[in-house]
C-alpha cells in the first residue's frame, strides 16, 4: 500500500507541474539565454520565484534543469526546483566575480598542506636564528669599540696628568745666565773688525 501510495503522489505532483507550466505557457514571456536557448517565464518578465522552462522544435515543455543561466541581456539567474531564484543584473556581475575570486584566494591557501605550514615555519625559525646571531656579533663589536675608545681616553688624560705634574716639579739645576763683560780696548778691537768686514 505504501509503494501505491508514493506512486499515486509522484503522478499527482506529474500532473500538477503539467498544469502550472502550461498556466505558464498561456501567460508566460519568450526570452533567450546567452547560448540562444529559447525559454518560457511565467508572467510578463523574468523574476525571481517565476516558473522557467524549455520549449524544443516539437513544442515540449522541459522545466529547464537546475543551475546557473545568462540572458542575452547580461543578466543571470539561477534555477532550482524549475523556478528562478538569485536573479543578478549585469551591473551585479563585476562584483560577483569579484568576490569569487577573493574566495578562491583563501580556498587555495588553504589547499597548503601541513608539510608545507611546518616548512615555513623552520624557514621563519632558521631566518630569526641567523638575524639574532647578526645581532649579537655587531653588539659585540660595539662593546668592543667603546672599550677600545674608553681605554683611549684614559690613556690621554693619564699622559695629560703626568705631564701637568712634570712641567710643575721645581728645576734641579736652575740656568745661570752669564754676562761677558769686555775692557775697553777688546770693545776698541771688535768695532774696527767690523768696519774692516764691511769693507770687504
Amino acid at each position: 500500500m505504501n509503494e501505491e501510495r508514493i506512486i499515486i503522489e509522484k503522478l499527482k505532483n506529474i500532473f500538477s507541474n503539467s498544469k502550472e507550466i502550461q498556466l505558464a505557457a498561456d501567460n508566460g514571456t519568450s526570452l533567450k539565454l546567452k547560448d540562444g536557448t529559447e525559454i518560457i517565464v511565467s508572467g510578463s518578465e523574468i523574476a525571481n520565484d517565476a516558473q522557467v522552462y524549455t520549449v524544443d522544435a516539437d513544442g515540449n515543455q522541459t522545466p529547464l534543469a537546475d543551475g546557473t543561466y545568462t540572458l542575452e541581456n547580461d543578466k543571470t539567474f539561477t534555477v532550482v526546483g524549475g523556478k528562478v531564484t538569485d536573479l543578478k543584473d549585469a551591473a551585479t556581475d563585476a562584483p560577483a566575480e569579484a568576490d569569487n575570486t577573493a574566495m578562491e584566494a583563501p580556498a587555495e591557501e588553504a589547499s597548503e598542506t601541513p608539510a608545507d605550514d611546518a616548512k615555513e615555519e623552520d624557514d621563519v625559525d632558521a631566518r630569526l636564528t641567523a638575524l639574532e646571531e647578526q645581532v649579537s656579533q655587531i653588539t659585540d663589536a660595539v662593546n668592543k669599540l667603546i672599550d677600545m675608545a674608553n681605554n683611549a681616553t684614559d690613556v690621554a688624560m693619564s699622559t695629560q696628568t703626568k705631564l701637568a705634574e712634570f712641567m710643575a716639579q721645581p728645576v734641579e739645576t736652575p740656568v745661570i745666565r752669564q754676562e761677558i763683560k769686555q775692557t775697553a780696548e777688546q770693545a776698541r778691537i771688535e768695532r774696527f773688525k767690523a768696519l774692516a768686514n764691511s769693507y770687504k
